[in-house]
């Protein structure tokens, strides 16, 4: 504010910096979720950027490979310039995808198809042959997502929120990645002492397994886990850009901006789970977290190469990899038919209590409330519904969305309704343009 710096970096709250002579603002992968603050004051940093730009009067610049599609539509339709660049910054091209179709791979002596697939091992072994570098992808943490009984069926769950605890192997802990409850991990059930059986996949299983591929690799995992602690997450990439790995494992964190020009092959070995979430948006989600990663292959001298394991090669989302304007296409023509965003508003009504019953029937209560001032065309009141997690924290949670297909009328209907809980001991939130519906 005193003038000293003219310039500030930042997360989304380096949107608040105090300039009085505002001249610029960058959003930098403005597709990226975590530009959504999901708690206490919600907004979306992106959107309010743009808001600031207007009232500064300055120009707002929006970066990425994988615009969002509001943010594409936006361009589409004039409301924002466009910039393309259309030429890469290194030697080569950013490369094409190449899928592994999981449905035609030879099965193990096990009878099951091998987590990494043979045409993923050769790839890796030809980068390594050649002195390069490689980066797997797969975005669970953990070793694996379910620990269950062969003889009685009896699983871990978590107490407070109702879902599988994952497997830490390196920990040798159960943890349920929600609310943080632990338990340390028994070698026989604990409900009959019989067998227990681990199913699933996480990052832990996959660096396990990598390291019996490839013994003489040095490699290292990346992922919440790994980089918890202070400066460890500078360290991991510090090593992996020197050379002190050449194999990094990781979730979506290894899909950011890295720029390592000796990364001969990237791999996405678990796309299909992040394509079959119960969101509008797994689609594009998908889309964007196998492009994002394609682009740290190839950056320096060597052509890079990039592989997908899948058991959906037909899904337009994978045949249209190397082709946005493609994908956008298709994606705006579903979501235009299910008035969706961009072709429509969203409000995300989240009801949380401990009491189920309390929670149910304030839903319902607050559903009869809107839908009395709701027309039902411009705008619409769905639900109430449970959320895809029912229950977190040892809170049941339904939700009803309000969705609007003229911005104006919508916004006006919305400041003029009630939200508030009938209900002491049931919370409601109100969400505008929600990024999580889970």
């Amino acid at each position: 504010r005193a003038g000293e710096a003219r310039v500030a970096v930042g997360a989304r709250s380096a949107l608040f910096a105090p300039f009085r002579d505002l001249g610029l603002l960058v959003v930098d992968e403005e597709h990226d979720h975590s530009y959504k603050q999901d708690e206490g004051v919600r907004y979306s940093a992106r959107d309010l950027a743009v808001v600031r730009g207007h009232l500064a009067r300055c120009p707002v610049v929006l970066g990425s490979a994988t615009p969002s599609l509001e943010t594409w539509q936006n361009a589409a339709t004039d409301r924002y310039g466009r910039i393309e660049l259309l030429s890469r910054a290194t030697a080569w091209t950013v490369p094409q995808v190449e899928l592994v179709d999981m449905n035609a791979q030879d099965k193990g002596p096990d009878g099951r198809v091998p987590i990494v697939s043979e045409p993923v091992r050769l790839a890796l072994t030809q980068a390594f042959a050649d002195g390069g570098k490689a980066i797997v992808l797969y975005n669970r943490r953990g070793y694996a997502t379910l620990v269950e009984c062969v003889d009685c069926g009896a699983g871990y769950t978590c107490p407070s929120c109702g879902v599988s605890m994952v497997l830490h192997q390196s920990q040798r802990s159960l943890v349920c990645h929600y609310c943080g409850f632990h338990r340390e991990q028994s070698d026989s059930c604990p409900s009959c002492s019989g067998t227990l059986e681990v199913l699933g996949k996480g990052t832990e299983r996959i660096e396990e397994l990598l390291r019996e591929l490839f013994p003489d690799i040095p490699m290292a995992r990346m992922d919440a886990d790994t980089t918890a602690a202070r400066g460890s997450h500078f360290e991991l990439l510090e090593g992996f850009r020197k050379g002190d790995t050449r194999l990094l494992v990781g979730t979506q964190i290894v899909a950011k901006g890295h720029d390592f020009p000796d990364v001969h092959v990237a791999v996405v070995l678990g796309a299909d789970h992040v394509l079959m979430l119960p969101d509008f948006r797994s689609a594009e989600s998908c889309f964007s977290l196998v492009t994002q990663l394609a682009g740290r292959a190839g950056r320096g001298s060597v052509a890079g190469r990039v592989l997908v394991q899948t058991r959906h090669p037909r899904h337009f989302v994978f045949q249209r990899l190397n082709d946005f304007p493609s994908f956008a296409q298709e994606e705006l023509r579903q979501r235009e038919l299910l008035r969706y965003p961009p072709y429509s508003r969203l409000a995300l009504l989240r009801v949380e209590g401990a009491d189920r019953q309390q929670a149910l029937e304030t839903a319902w209560s607050l559903q009869r409330r809107l839908r009395a001032t709701a027309d039902g065309k411009t705008v619409q009141v769905l639900g109430p519904s449970p959320a895809a997690m029912p229950r977190l924290v040892g809170r049941w949670r339904y939700q009803l969305l309000l969705k609007g297909n003229q911005t104006g009328p919508w916004l006006r209907w919305l400041q003029s309704v009630d939200v508030s809980s009938p209900s002491s001991g049931v919370r409601v939130q109100l969400d505008v343009d929600p990024r999580n519906l889970m």
